[in-house]
């Protein structure tokens, strides 16, 4: 028996050093994980420290293009603005130039009546006259 002994004594040494050098494997893929952990971890932050400072960036560049955009817009409508009330001012001296060329056209048309008026008046005085007479001397 003793070769059987000798043979179950090498099987268990074999096995205690396969068993040995599964645990040192098992350490070495638990050691290469948490390394591998790490390292995304570690990636995962410079990543999120990137997008954070993009994200600020683009928070800035907008808030920036923003108020740009908004000085703009508010020289545009002061321009308008301004366009405006030139053209309503001019509009107004038009629209009185008007009404004053109106009324002296106005004018000068009652004028001309009233003054065609009394003549064909004093027409009419001097043939009612001249037929008065003509009537009398008949």
């Amino acid at each position: 028996m003793s070769n059987f002994e000798d043979s179950m004594k090498g099987f268990t040494e074999h096995l205690a050093a396969s068993i040995r050098e599964r645990g040192d494997a098992l350490g070495r893929v638990r050691e290469a994980t948490d390394d591998l952990l790490e390292g995304a971890r570690g990636f995962l932050d410079e990543v999120k420290e990137a997008h954070q400072a993009m994200s600020h960036d683009l928070h800035e560049t907008m808030a920036g293009n923003r108020s740009a955009r908004h000085e703009a817009v508010t020289a545009m409508r002061d321009r308008h603005r301004d366009a405006l009330g030139q053209m309503r001012d001019e509009l107004r001296e038009t629209l009185a130039e008007a009404n004053r060329s109106r009324r002296d056209a106005v004018s000068q048309l009652n004028e001309a009546f009233q003054t065609d008026r009394r003549e064909l008046a004093g027409d009419l005085a001097s043939a009612s006259k001249a037929w008065r007479a003509f009537a009398a001397s008949r």
